[in-house]
């Protein structure tokens, strides 16, 4: 298993698959969906490996993008819609069928993204002024932040997008380069930033009009952020030399410091870093808790309060690695893959 994605409305699991290169004959590349039943609705052979794939809204198209630049929308019959050339990163937008395809490391240099309609047709583009590091999408796929080389992040909306014109929402700087970022859609939206100043690391949180709202420092070092139960908490988690661990901050709604309110983790590095979740009321992240010669993969859920909300072990062959998982808020469907192959789904 390569990539695995999940629909915000958990109805639908896509994976991507390839060969073992340790295991010869182990197989061929493919993308596959699954209902949230764990039935499978198809499974396509692609001709190389899986880039990057993403799933609309209610499930109904996959985007998946291959290492031939082969770019094709699927829908929920394994029918091809459409098929072009590009090497982006597709990423679902709204509930329609458009999405955005970001040039990372793989991709042209001199577009950051670009933005196409349901039927395959590039709607605008947007230039890359400098190297851009980094670009993440709200929840509700309407928002998202892309950062810079130099420091400059810059938010985008939906109503960025006039005919072929691209325009950012907000621009802010910071004084050092950008670790990671979050985006936070809604009434009151805001952006963050995770940064490096020198040797320490600070946390900045903007509202869209680029108005410093709030700021402070992470306790160890971290490099993922996320939005937590408010705008006005975030979520950060590391895995270095110092161990696994995840932080939670919240600062005062008339307040402009970011308080740590409590931090977990673990004193061990992990072979593998896991990807840092954030739903409503929960902050997911995968551990690996090692003693002796034994190894304890697993998926922690901590409240806003620190409060361990529950702990999955992930049973898998012995000697294979957690490998990715993805979590729908809105119905509370978690998809986890292990490197042995495994799918699993589960309901909370």
């Amino acid at each position: 298993m390569t990539d695995l994605s999940i629909s915000r409305d958990g109805s639908t699991v896509l994976i991507g698959a390839g060969p073992n290169p340790e295991v010869p004959g182990s197989g061929s590349y493919q993308v596959a969906r699954y209902d949230r039943h764990g039935q499978l609705s198809w499974r396509l052979p692609v001709a190389m490996s899986v880039k990057s794939q993403s799933l609309n809204e209610d499930g109904s198209i996959a985007f998946v993008a291959t290492y031939d630049s082969k770019l094709v929308a699927i829908n929920a019959r394994g029918k091809t819609v459409w098929e072009t050339e590009a090497s982006c990163k597709p990423i679902a937008l709204g509930k329609d069928r458009s999405f955005l395809c970001f040039h990372d490391d793989d991709a042209e240099s001199d577009i950051a993204f670009d933005l196409y309609d349901h039927k395959g047709r590039k709607r605008a583009e947007y230039p890359a002024i400098r190297d851009v590091l980094g670009l993440k999408m709200s929840v509700n796929l309407r928002h998202w932040v892309m950062w810079h080389a130099g420091g400059s992040l810059q938010v985008f909306g939906l109503e960025s997008v006039k005919g072929s014109v691209v325009q950012p929402l907000a621009q802010v700087q910071v004084l050092g380069e950008v670790v990671d970022a979050a985006i936070l859609p809604g009434k009151a939206p805001r952006v963050a930033a995770l940064y490096n100043e020198g040797k320490a690391q600070r946390l900045r949180v903007w509202d869209f009009a680029g108005r410093l709202i709030s700021e402070g420092s992470p306790s160890v070092r971290v490099d993922q952020l996320e939005f937590g139960a408010t705008g006005t908490a975030l979520v950060a988690y590391g895995n270095s030399d110092q161990g696994q661990y995840i932080e939670y901050f919240e600062a005062a709604p008339a307040a402009a410091k970011l308080n740590s309110k409590w931090i977990r983790g673990l004193p061990q590095f992990a072979d593998y870093s896991s990807h840092l979740m954030s739903a409503v009321d929960l902050a997911l992240i995968g551990y690996e808790e090692v003693n002796n010669a034994s190894r304890l993969s697993c998926v922690l859920a901590f409240d806003p309060s620190g409060e361990l909300r529950w702990k999955l072990p992930l049973i898998s062959d012995e000697g294979s690695y957690f490998y990715a998982y993805a979590f729908a808020s809105l119905s509370r469907i978690l998809a986890v893959g292990t490197d042995d192959g495994n799918l699993s789904v589960f309901k909370f």
